[in-house]
């Protein structure tokens, strides 16, 4: 996932000061903050309960199920066929994304998100030196969008009927 991001910032990219919303985001990008919020949200309360199992399969579910499966799939065809603006805020929230989930995975990955966390450019003011000093991600209610979750999942769950469906009868793209 680092890898892939990295790859498409364009070499003089400077993420914005803040993870924030813009108000341009499309379904896809509401979809993945309001993972990272929930799951930001819910990996805290686990670990403040100190039930780190828990913790460990909430960070797994964001980076496995809905960063990589979901948000990098179709980040690529926005990035690939959008407009200027449409491909900017892919990438910033491609960044926003996977900086969260790096924060998120370092309690229990210290050495491998360190180093991938060196090769992110840093954002506007940020002179933290190591991950270790990076905010860990917190609940922030501007980017819960239960609504856009509701909407993105019926089009995953359509898609998903559809490749069943083709692949069932063996019909050809």
């Amino acid at each position: 996932a680092t890898k892939y991001v990295v790859g498409k910032l364009p070499a003089d990219y400077t993420p914005p000061a803040s993870g924030k919303k813009t108000g341009k985001e499309s379904l896809a990008e509401k979809f993945i903050l309001h993972k990272l919020t929930n799951a930001a949200k819910d990996v805290n309360k686990a670990l403040e309960e100190r039930e780190f199992m828990r913790s460990t399969n909430i960070v797994y579910q964001y980076w496995y199920n809905n960063l990589c499966d979901v948000f990098i799939e179709n980040s690529k065809a926005i990035i690939q066929d959008g407009t200027p603006e449409e491909k900017q805020s892919a990438l910033d929230t491609l960044y926003t994304a996977l900086e969260g989930a790096l924060t998120m995975i370092h309690p229990f990955m210290p050495f491998l998100s360190e180093e991938l966390w060196q090769r992110l450019p840093r954002r506007q003011g940020d002179a933290n030196p190591t991950i270790c000093k990076a905010s860990y991600p917190v609940y922030d209610a501007e980017m819960d969008d239960p609504a856009a979750e509701t909407a993105y999942e019926l089009v995953l769950g359509v898609s998903k009927g559809i490749r069943s469906l083709m692949s069932e009868y063996s019909l050809k793209e």
